[in-house]
């Protein structure tokens, strides 16, 4: 924001009408404090500018570091309840063959195996995606 004493100045040099060249015969010239005072305020805009594109480039990159600790964070929470609430496949394919082995042994010995189908009905049940209700 332009201070007082810079604002007077750009007044000034309005008042003299400095866009005409610096000589033209009876007219006011502005003085040099005046333009000296708008150069510094020209050249003081221009820095803060270069320091707001700065600001603004660091808060860019701050964006996106927080935004991929974010991502990476809600990654490895939804790994660690995918890991906390499925059963793997090939867990649930192990127990279906332990309890049909298991069956074919009772079977084998000659007792009623339906104890163990129940178990292997209901693990299949949810290879397939079925609800057990």
């Amino acid at each position: 924001m332009p201070s007082k004493e810079e604002i007077e100045a750009i007044g000034r040099i309005k008042y003299n009408d400095i866009a005409k060249p610096l000589y033209c015969g009876d007219l006011t010239i502005c003085n040099i404090e005046d333009l000296e005072i708008v150069i510094n305020l020209v050249e003081r805009q221009q820095k803060e500018l270069e320091q707001l594109e700065a600001e603004k480039k660091n808060a860019i990159e701050a964006y996106k570091s927080e935004k991929n600790m974010k991502n990476t964070y809600v990654s490895l929470y939804q790994d660690i309840l995918l890991k906390e609430n499925v059963i793997p496949k090939q867990l649930i394919k192990e127990k279906i063959k332990k309890y049909q082995k298991l069956k074919e042994d009772i079977e084998a010995e000659g007792y009623d195996a339906d104890y163990t189908e129940g178990k292997i009905d209901v693990l299949q049940e949810i290879m397939k995606g079925e609800k057990n209700e």
